[in-house]
């Protein structure tokens, strides 16, 4: 029995990621939105894309690192290349933050679970991953935090 209200649509489940093909698509968007708004100050549709970009995910979101349930599925891997970027832009957010900035304690210890999360799948035996996610890695594991 299906209860009311328990199926949601993707727009609600997953605000950051509707309308796009994978999580690389959403990303460049995201981008695209951030850069706008810092270019074009009072833009006509500014309310609109503030409200797309803190949209039903909220913080948690962004710090606790994706779950792929599947590593052979093409889009689905695409979660550990996610993690693994969002570690080293964490690492470097944080970088640029005052040493006693709160923010960067939590930027730090959330690069570090992204890392841990994604580093050990790089090799994991799958061409899915295999074939680019060694790539995010080396430029995490190359660039000083």
């Amino acid at each position: 029995m299906l209860v009311r209200g328990a199926v949601r649509p993707p727009r609600e489940i997953y605000p950051a990621f509707y309308g796009c093909y994978d999580w690389h698509s959403a990303v460049h968007g995201h981008w695209m939105l951030v850069r706008l708004l810092r270019r074009h100050p009072g833009l006509p549709i500014e309310a609109e894309i503030r409200a797309a970009l803190v949209a039903g995910g909220g913080p948690r979101s962004i710090v606790e690192p994706a779950t792929v349930t599947d590593r052979t599925d093409p889009q689905l891997v695409h979660l550990d290349g996610l993690n693994i970027s969002r570690a080293w832009c964490m690492r470097g957010i944080a970088a640029a933050l005052p040493a006693a900035d709160p923010a960067r304690g939590v930027l730090e210890a959330a690069a570090a679970c992204h890392a841990a999360a994604g580093l050990p799948h790089v090799t994991s035996g799958d061409y899915a991953g295999e074939h680019w996610l060694a790539s995010f890695a080396t430029y995490l594991l190359t660039t000083a935090p």
